[in-house]
C-alpha cells in the first residue's frame, strides 16, 4: 500500500522550514519511501516550499493483520505564519489545510487447508470406517471477538 502525502504553497509568499509528520500507525510496517522522511520519527523534511510550488511524498508500507488504521499527516514546520491553519496543533480539524487523514479497511487473509483421512484404508466388506476431516486457518486473519 502506498500513502501519497503532498503539500502546496499557496502564498503569496515562499515557504521556509517546511515540515510534515506522519507517524504510520500500528497497523502498517514502513517499506520504503521516495523521499526525506524518517520513519523512526514520521518527519518529512520539505525545507523551502516557493509560492505556489508543491511537493509530494510517497511512503510504501505493509498492512498488517491487526492494529490501528487511521493515518494523519500534518505540517509540523513552517517559519512564516500560515493564514488558515497552525501547524503541529494535530486538533483533528480537517478545515485547517494543514493536516488530513486516511484510513483503511483491510480485508483479512485466510489460507485453508483441509486434509481428510480414512481410520482403515483397506476395510473388509461390511466394515465401518471412520474419516476425520480436518479444517485449519493457516492464514493470518482470525475470527473477530
Amino acid at each position: 500500500m502506498t500513502f501519497t502525502v503532498t503539500v502546496e504553497n499557496q502564498g503569496p509568499s515562499d515557504a521556509t522550514g517546511v515540515a510534515v509528520r506522519d507517524n504510520l500507525p500500528s497497523g502498517y510496517t514502513f517499506v520504503s519511501s521516495n523521499g526525506a522522511y524518517d520513519n523512526a520519527t514520521g518527519i518529512w523534511t520539505i525545507g523551502d516550499l516557493a509560492n505556489g510550488a508543491s511537493v509530494s511524498l510517497e511512503i510504501t508500507a505493509s498492512v498488517n493483520a491487526t492494529g490501528d488504521y487511521f493515518n494523519v499527516a500534518e505540517v509540523s514546520e513552517a517559519n512564516e505564519d500560515d493564514t488558515d491553519s497552525t501547524p503541529d496543533n494535530d486538533d483533528g480539524d480537517q478545515s485547517e489545510d494543514d493536516e488530513d487523514s486516511a484510513e483503511t479497511s483491510p480485508n483479512p487473509v485466510i489460507d485453508l487447508e483441509l486434509t481428510k483421512v480414512v481410520d482403515n484404508a483397506t476395510p473388509n466388506v461390511g466394515e465401518e470406517v471412520t474419516f476425520t476431516i480436518t479444517v485449519e486457518n493457516q492464514g493470518q486473519a482470525t475470527r473477530p471477538a
